[in-house]
């Protein structure tokens, strides 16, 4: 059974509104710190490698026509950790953003109510002293017209009373639902964001691949690719298969954010 809507009722919806909200934001602030640790392994992950590669060069003896490739198991694991670590984040930015919204909903009910509440009890005030006149007003012809400027002024009270309902509050604004992050000004966490992207925009994000490849850094940004002569990322085409595709991405240095993108000759605009 839904509960009356009263004052009280009204109220109760505000604090427990807040209450989500608090929940909310100490939820975002464990997935921000999740984040960051996991940015942390992928860091570490990417120096062991590389001295486990340079190792093996070392040790590979001279004219050894073998080729020696970098063992990337533990990369790819803490990046995938880090990429799951992205989209709990993402989660919880949200459920932050809901929450607010409900608690300006609710508040601006709350407010609302009392403004009717007030108006509706000054109207009827009024109401009552203008019968008062109407009754003492001799029932004559020269009276015709009070009465009817007292009916005027009723009606021009309960019309006003019911304006200022509607122009009470104004709805405060609700905030937009985020659809982008970046996180990191590092080669690593760029690398994480070009990935969560390239999923994002795959038909099918579950069973895209994308492998781990040497970024390089450039003057103003973090440049990545994945083409023929490096790996090319996996994802499934309109008919359900597996094919490999060339994507290049580039990561702004100064703040981590996505400046291009380009998967499969074809240029993804920003805002995903």
């Amino acid at each position: 059974m839904n509960e009356p809507y009263t004052l009280d009722s009204l109220k109760r919806r505000w604090d427990n509104a807040e209450l989500i909200l608090h929940h909310a934001r100490s939820a975002l602030t464990n997935a921000e710190a999740l984040v960051r640790a996991r940015d942390q392994e992928v860091v570490k992950a990417r120096q062991d490698a590389d001295e486990e590669f340079d190792a093996l060069l070392e040790k590979q003896a001279p004219g050894d026509p073998d080729i020696v490739e970098p063992d990337l198991t533990k990369i790819e694991a803490s990046q995938e950790s880090h990429l799951k670590a992205l989209n709990a984040l993402h989660s919880a930015q949200s459920e932050v953003i809901e929450s607010k919204n409900a608690v300006i909903d609710a508040r601006s009910e709350y407010e609302v109510a009392i403004a009717v509440k007030s108006t509706t009890a000054e109207i009827s005030r009024l109401d009552a002293e203008h019968s008062e006149r109407i009754r003492g007003i001799e029932s004559s012809a020269e009276a015709v017209p009070n009465l009817v400027l007292a009916v005027v002024i009723t009606v021009g009270l309960a019309i006003a009373g019911g304006g200022f309902y509607l122009l009470v509050r104004k709805p405060a604004p609700r905030e937009p639902v985020p659809t982008s992050y970046a996180l990191g000004t590092d080669l690593s966490s760029a690398q994480v964001v070009c990935e969560y992207a390239i999923k994002k925009v795959s038909r099918d994000p579950e069973m895209t691949k994308v492998p781990f490849v040497r970024g390089t850094t450039g003057v103003d940004a973090f440049n990545f690719t994945w083409s023929r002569n490096s790996s090319l990322v996996r994802m499934r085409n309109g008919l359900g298969n597996e094919v490999g595709v060339e994507v290049s991405c580039a990561v702004r240095k100064t703040d981590g954010k996505i400046i291009s993108l380009m998967v499969d000759g074809r240029t993804i605009p920003m805002g995903l």
